[in-house]
């Protein structure tokens, strides 16, 4: 019997935004990683223990069984509340200004929203395609929008303003990939508007983000100072770009350079060659998950193929989109190449659940 193979062109593709991300890394934080701690390779030496635990992550999911992931769905969800949870317990949860986001574990800190997203993926996909939705499929959602509810909740009062989007959206999009009319999910946007308006509008912060994003060139030093900066560093990077190395946005003058805004970093090294291809990187990745969900093995490994693909897709096109001061900045990360241990860890996870969907789909079992 032949040993089923993994989609090695989704994991190289994988591979290949790792190694763009550890190499931006250096080369957009050295200066302030040595000005700030002393040590030219702080963020590099972090960021590489965690690209390393992440791909031992991937490898260690390629020998699961695959009927595991469905058990695990009830599991993980409940383990996520408690981490979500665990943000607003004095020494347990670790506040940075006015976030409370992580956990702290010894020398890691871990960011519970980021697990907890990919917990609702496994959640929906269970519940979605292991119960009987052939009539009344809205009516009896509402039980477990209460799980959503719960979930932005906690969100909300971090807060983490750009996770609440990205699980409100991951969301509607597993409702609707489960066969809820679009009457029904037109209606349900309709109605969250004004909490939606009232949410953005909550905060000073967040009215001066959408204002900025509005008209960045009005506030020029303060809340619209990052996405000009972001402009500049396109503008300065050209075609070609000015060589890895070579950018000057890393300065002190680019906020976040190695971080959320690190794309801007990616168009003034490598130029809008360089920003192509790593576009066209993450259509790659998006279209083959997108192949592996069609020809899945069953309705609920179709289901979390899709969340996982579009979790990822739609993270990178809305930071991309921030950068570009399409959106209104909300901290989201770049998937596989900004600075940070927990989103890059949760995502090649997820990289590793597909590839191992992919072991077991129609084309390779053919």
């Amino acid at each position: 019997m032949r040993r089923p193979t993994i989609h090695l062109g989704l994991f190289f593709a994988t591979l290949f935004l790792l190694s763009v991300g550890l190499i931006l890394i250096y080369s957009t934080s050295a200066i302030y990683a040595q000005e700030r701690y002393g040590d030219a390779y702080y963020f590099l030496k972090r960021h590489g223990i965690y690209s390393g635990l992440s791909l031992g992550a991937l490898f260690i999911i390629l020998k699961l069984p695959l009927e595991l992931f469905k058990k695990i769905s009830y599991p993980i969800l409940f383990l996520g509340l408690i981490f979500m949870i665990g943000v607003f317990i004095p020494g347990v949860g670790h506040r940075v200004g006015i976030a409370s986001r992580w956990i702290r574990l010894g020398f890691f800190q871990f960011q519970p929203a980021e697990f907890m997203k990919l917990a609702m993926i496994f959640y929906f996909s269970y519940i979605l395609t292991e119960k009987d939705w052939s009539q009344r499929i809205f009516i009896k959602l509402i039980p477990h929008f209460f799980v959503v509810s719960c979930v932005l909740f906690f969100l909300y009062y971090q807060p983490d303003f750009g996770n609440f989007v990205i699980v409100s959206l991951i969301t509607g999009f597993m409702i609707f990939i489960a066969g809820v009319k679009v009457t029904y999910v037109v209606v349900a946007i309709v109605v969250s508007c004004p909490f939606l308006y009232s949410l953005a509008y909550a905060k000073a912060y967040r009215r001066k983000r959408i204002l900025s994003f509005l008209n960045p060139w009005d506030d020029p030093k303060n809340s619209g100072y990052q996405v000009l900066q972001s402009f500049l560093a396109f503008f300065e990077g050209g075609f070609l770009g000015q060589g890895l190395g070579g950018g000057r946005s890393k300065l002190f003058y680019l906020p976040q350079a190695h971080n959320d805004f690190i794309y801007a970093s990616l168009g003034e090294e490598l130029g809008f060659l360089g920003c192509i291809v790593v576009l066209f990187t993450f259509f790659y990745i998006v279209h083959q998950g997108i192949r592996i969900a069609l020809s899945a093995p069953s309705p609920f490994f179709r289901c979390l193929t899709a969340g996982i693909t579009f979790m990822i897709g739609v993270e990178a096109l809305l930071n991309m989109a921030v950068v570009l001061g399409l959106l209104p900045t909300k901290g989201l990360p770049l998937p596989f190449i900004s600075y940070g241990g927990t989103s890059l860890v949760i995502n090649v996870i997820a990289i590793g659940i597909l590839l191992k969907i992919s072991q077991f789909t129609k084309e390779n079992a053919s």
